[in-house]
């Protein structure tokens, strides 16, 4: 129609062309749909009001009912709509939705943990490397750097710790005191050879394990040992051996015993007491469980 072509093209012209009058404007448009139609012009429709034979009944009460339902078209929701779904197809569908639940139900829950930040230490080197320094139970440590990532935690300290004195490092949370310890556990920083180191986590479950054998269980070397002694004690006591293979268990036994005691592991549970002695364990306090503390 014409309002159709001027509404297409109506805007165009009249950027095109300065000051196009209403009545210019019309009459192109009625042209330029003479050209694309010709004769065959489309009729522009009658909004009047018609009648018009509907093709079944219509029951009012019902359709009054149904509008009724919907008071607006934007509190519709999805439910209200009807849909047409294949049943087996949604069937499947709720199948492996379901699987999916129970599978992920009974698969354990894996928290991931963050990853450690890698911390570097450097020291000034020791100086009295000679026998003296090797027999020496003194720490003394120069020029400590210790630092995580950008985070410069020590630098330039010097550690000295005398042998007989207690120490504790008092700070903050995150100024670097387990980071320190772990430097000198890890042999980062290092201290004179002679000197064992015995490391107890912060966080210990409490159960029926006695306080001086948790101390032990932390010596992984002495631990592995012991159980290495048991598994040929009890090589050696099967009924049904032969004489080679029980020569070759008293081998090792043998050796082990004899590395054992250049170690001195013996004298391991009275070096355990005395460390628990000097944190303020009495004899009796040792041999309670560690569920007590």
């Amino acid at each position: 129609t014409l309002e159709d072509v001027i509404d297409a093209v109506g805007d165009h012209l009249q950027s095109y062309v300065e000051e196009l009058h209403n009545d210019v404007l019309n009459k192109t448009c009625q042209q330029l749909l003479q050209f694309l139609h010709g004769e065959n012009l489309p009729k522009a429709e009658r909004h009047g009001a018609t009648t018009k034979k509907l093709e079944q009944a219509v029951d009012m009460a019902a359709e009054n009912q149904n509008f009724a339902e919907m008071e607006s078209i934007w509190k519709l929701q999805a439910r209200d709509v009807p849909t047409s779904v294949d049943k087996k197809k949604l069937g499947k569908a709720e199948n492996r939705i379901a699987q999916k639940a129970e599978q992920r139900e009974s698969e354990p829950v894996v928290h991931k943990k963050r990853p450690e930040c890698t911390a570097t230490a450097t020291q000034a080197p020791i100086r009295d490397t000679g026998t003296r320094g090797a027999n020496s139970k003194d720490v003394k440590l120069e020029s400590v750097d210790i630092s995580i990532g950008t985070k410069q935690l020590l630098s330039s300290a010097d550690l000295t710790m005398a042998y007989g004195r207690r120490y504790g490092l008092v700070g903050r949370n995150g100024i670097g005191k387990t980071t320190l310890l772990k430097m000198i556990s890890s042999g980062q920083l290092r201290i004179p050879s002679g000197i064992n180191l015995l490391a107890v986590e912060q966080e210990v479950v409490g159960d029926d394990t006695r306080v001086i054998d948790s101390v032990l269980a932390s010596d992984t070397r002495r631990q592995a040992m012991i159980e290495k002694e048991h598994i040929l004690q009890a090589r050696l006591n099967k009924e049904h051996i032969s004489e080679s293979e029980k020569n070759k268990w008293n081998d090792e036994l043998s050796k082990l015993y004899t590395e054992m005691e250049h170690l001195q592991l013996d004298k391991a549970p009275a070096r355990a007491a005395s460390i628990l002695y000097g944190l303020g364990f009495t004899p009796d306090e040792q041999k309670k469980p560690t569920k007590r503390w």
